[in-house]
C-alpha cells in the first residue's frame, strides 16, 4: 500500500515559527486630570507639566506652543526618559501663560494632548496720585482708578493706608472692595498722605502714587457765582462791566450756622482774583479777556469790541481751591454807541 504523504517542513527556523508578530499599539497619553482642566501658577515660580506615554514601539514625544515645536533652552526644559517626558519653565511670567501640546506619535499612528497653564502676577498699583473728594476734621473720602494690569486675574480688594505727615505709614486695616474710601480717625488739625494698594490671589501690589498732604478741617470749597453781573458803561469799541461777590457756599454756611460754627464764615477762603471771558454771540467757545482781575478792579473795562458784533460777558471768582461757578450776562450786548440810558440788549437769552 501508499505510504501517506507528510508536507515537508518550511525553510524557516523552528524559533521564529513558534514567535507571531508582534502588534503596534497606537500612541497613548496619560496626564493628571488636573492639568487638562488648567494649571494655575504664580509668577517667579516653575511650570511642570508631566505625561506618560505608552504604544509600541514606544512613540516619540514632541512639545509645542503656538504652533512651534520646543526645546531645552533659556528657561524651558524638556526631558523625556522611557515612557515619561516632562516640560519646565523655570521663573514663570505672564507671557508664559497659553496652550500647551504634547504629541505622541509612532507608526500606529499618534496623538496630542492640549494642557493649558495661567499665569497669575501680582497687580500694577492703583493709578493715583489718590484723590481727596472730601475733608472735615475728623474723616477723609479719598479717591483712586484701578490698576491698568490686574495681574491676570480679579482684583479681590484693595488696601487703604494713611499716614500723618510727622509719623511713619500705618495700613488701614479694612480690606475695601470700592474705588473710593472714607478713612475715619483723624485728628482735627493734622495734615494726612493717603496710598492705596491693589490685591489680587496673587498677591499685593506696590502702593499707588501719594496724595498730596492736607489738613483735617473744616470744609472750605470754590466760590460760588458772582451776582449782579452787568454792563455799567458801553460804547462800539468797550464794554464796561460789573458784578458784586459771590455769596458764601450756601448749603454748607447754612448748615454750620445751625451748628454755630460761626469760625467757618470767618475761614471763608477769600476772592483772590475773578477772570474775566466773552464771547461773540455766532460762536461756541469763550476768549479769556483777563485771567487776574483783583477785586478793587471793579468795574472792568472790556476793549477792543468789535462795532456792530453781539457779545456774552463771563465772570468767574478764584480762590484757594480754584475757580468757581461762572455768571453769564443774561443777554448778550451790541458793541455801539449809546443811543440811549441803556445799553443795546439782543433778544438772546443767555444759552
Amino acid at each position: 500500500h501508499n505510504r501517506a504523504e507528510y508536507p515537508r517542513p518550511p525553510n524557516s527556523p523552528p524559533s521564529e515559527r513558534s514567535m507571531p508578530p508582534t502588534p503596534w499599539l497606537p500612541p497613548t497619553i496619560e496626564v493628571d486630570v488636573k492639568l487638562i482642566e488648567g494649571l494655575v501658577v504664580k509668577a517667579g515660580s516653575t511650570i511642570v507639566l508631566p505625561a506618560r506615554l505608552t504604544g509600541i514601539p514606544m512613540p516619540t514625544a514632541k512639545w509645542s506652543s503656538d504652533g512651534k515645536e520646543m526645546a531645552s533652552e533659556g528657561r524651558v526644559t524638556i526631558e523625556t526618559l522611557g515612557s515619561n517626558t516632562m516640560l519646565s519653565i523655570s521663573e514663570c511670567q505672564r507671557g508664559d501663560t497659553g496652550e500647551y501640546i504634547l504629541s505622541a506619535s509612532n507608526p500606529a499612528g499618534s496623538k496630542s494632548v492640549a494642557l493649558h497653564v495661567t499665569v497669575l502676577d501680582l497687580p500694577g498699583p492703583p493709578i493715583g496720585p489718590v484723590n481727596i473728594l472730601e475733608v472735615t476734621p475728623e474723616y477723609m473720602m479719598v479717591q483712586w482708578r484701578a490698576p491698568k494690569d490686574d495681574g491676570g486675574t480679579p482684583i479681590t480688594n484693595y488696601v487703604v493706608e494713611k499716614k500723618d505727615v510727622k509719623k511713619p505709614w500705618e495700613p488701614w486695616s479694612t480690606p475695601v472692595l470700592d474705588l473710593r474710601y472714607r478713612v475715619s480717625g483723624l485728628c482735627e488739625g493734622n495734615s494726612y498722605e493717603f496710598r492705596v494698594f491693589a490685591e489680587n490671589v496673587a498677591g499685593i501690589s506696590e502702593p499707588s502714587l501719594t496724595s498730596d498732604p492736607i489738613k483735617a478741617a473744616r470744609a472750605l470749597t470754590r466760590p460760588g457765582p458772582p451776582g449782579n453781573l452787568k454792563l455799567k458803561d458801553w460804547s462800539k469799541s468797550y464794554a464796561d462791566i460789573c458784578w458784586t461777590k459771590p455769596t458764601r457756599d450756601g448749603g454748607n454756611a447754612r448748615a454750620l450756622a445751625r451748628d454755630k460754627r460761626t469760625d467757618f464764615i470767618n475761614n471763608y477762603p477769600e476772592i483772590l482774583h475773578y477772570l474775566v471771558e466773552k464771547r461773540e454771540i455766532d460762536k461756541k467757545t469763550w476768549a479769556t479777556v483777563k485771567g487776574e482781575v483783583l477785586p478793587d478792579k471793579i468795574p472792568f473795562k472790556v476793549s477792543g469790541l468789535q462795532s456792530g458784533t453781539e457779545y456774552y460777558f463771563r465772570v468767574t471768582a478764584v480762590n484757594q481751591y480754584g475757580p468757581g461757578v461762572p455768571r453769564v450776562t443774561p443777554t448778550s450786548y451790541m458793541a455801539s454807541d449809546p443811543i440811549s440810558e441803556y445799553p443795546q440788549a439782543s433778544r438772546s437769552e443767555t444759552p
